[in-house]
């Protein structure tokens, strides 16, 4: 089964311009442990680059091997409040950290000559903090990331297992070419 993998701008997510047509992506809601992480970042929503788009986080990386019940993984840049929030919740003992999200990652079509969203969840998706061992697979640098000095952000990922119910988010290949995929099995 192929995977989803995507590289996203972090620079243009933070500063678009619609005449640079690359890749970016956004964490536009996120609850973790029933404490929502705010949308404090001020971005342009690439669809319609005269709005603004407030995210939790603008995305470098995205992964999802395409299976029912595989993790995702995002990695990016979050602002130093929420950089905080994360790290204050990561010294509870959490063994098991409910989340749930919206995101979007937007690609450019150069066919149709227009942005598209590639992959992006149809409801709030639900999920949980995936593990490996003990540890919990959410992390983000100590000091800032250098690439892009104001606003001042850190690196984070965060990778995601569903939990168990039939969610569903849409892949595509282009604009208009969507893909609509099961994410998580419903157990009863």
């Amino acid at each position: 089964m192929p995977a989803f993998t995507i590289g996203c701008d972090v620079k243009r997510g933070l500063d678009f311009k619609k005449d640079q047509q690359t890749a970016v992506g956004y964490i536009t809601a996120i609850n973790i442990n029933a404490t929502d992480i705010k949308a404090d970042i001020s971005c342009k929503d690439p669809l319609n680059p005269t709005n603004a788009l407030p995210v939790v986080a603008v995305l470098e990386t995205v992964y999802w091997d395409t299976a029912t019940t595989a993790p995702i993984q995002f990695a990016g840049r979050i602002s130093t409040k929420n950089k905080q929030e994360l790290a204050k919740m990561t010294y509870l003992d959490l063994k098991k950290v409910a989340v749930t999200l919206d995101f979007k990652v937007f690609d450019y079509d150069s066919v149709a000559n227009t942005y598209f969203e590639a992959f992006k969840n149809n409801e709030k998706l639900n999920c949980e903090i995936a593990k490996e061992g003990k540890d919990l697979l959410l992390s983000f640098s100590n000091g800032p990331a250098t690439e892009v000095a104001s606003p001042q952000n850190y690196v984070f990922a965060i990778t995601l297992n569903p939990q168990q119910k039939e969610q569903t988010v849409t892949l595509a290949t282009g604009n208009q070419m969507n893909v609509v995929k099961q994410y998580g099995v419903k157990v009863e």
